[in-house]
């Protein structure tokens, strides 16, 4: 049998129903009532949405040994009826930034996230560099998140990773990270 994932080894973990479903169906009214025609709405500026993820996400960071003082950044993946978009694979930030990422799904059904497992600790191999610029297709040791409602990524932004939307696919995930 396969072992869950660990944070700092993995560099991302999935608490499984770690958000109860009245928070999560809580935050969803706080997401929707803003402008969600920007390209970026401004949630930062969001005090109610900023409160109850202090009071949500920092406890689950401390559960993996991992310390976090403040939110610096939350954003919403958005996807309706629109086109599919798959972005390239990258690493979100350097290495000394001392930043952490979640992943919060609003919606059921949240699999539009890739990664690659322990990337977060070394240099991409020749093979990861091959895949990444012919494409993307066929990296090595990348696996699919696959989140339901109530549960939480935590991801280093130092692991290799992409997202994606699919077409008639609709997603509400709020994304953002800690320091």
């Amino acid at each position: 049998m396969k072992r869950p994932a660990s944070y700092l080894a993995d560099g991302y973990t999935i608490l499984r129903q770690s958000i109860p479903l009245a928070a999560v169906a809580a935050l969803h009214p706080m997401v929707t009532a803003m402008d969600l025609t920007k390209r970026k709405p401004d949630l930062m500026r969001n005090g109610p949405l900023r409160l109850a993820l202090d009071g949500l996400i920092p406890p689950l960071y401390a559960m993996q040994n991992v310390q976090v003082e403040r939110l610096v950044e939350v954003a919403l993946l958005i996807a309706t009826q629109s086109r599919p978009v798959k972005l390239g694979w990258h690493r979100d930030r350097p290495p000394e930034s001392g930043a952490h990422s979640f992943q919060l799904p609003l919606l059921p059904g949240d699999h539009f996230h890739e990664l690659v497992p322990g990337s977060h600790s070394r240099e991409l191999t020749a093979a990861e560099i091959a895949a990444r610029n012919a494409g993307g297709h066929n990296m090595p040791g990348a696996i699919t998140i696959e989140l339901a409602v109530g549960d939480l990524l935590l991801r280093s932004p130092l692991i290799f990773h992409r997202g994606f939307n699919e077409h008639g696919i609709e997603r509400l995930t709020l994304v953002g990270t800690y320091a």
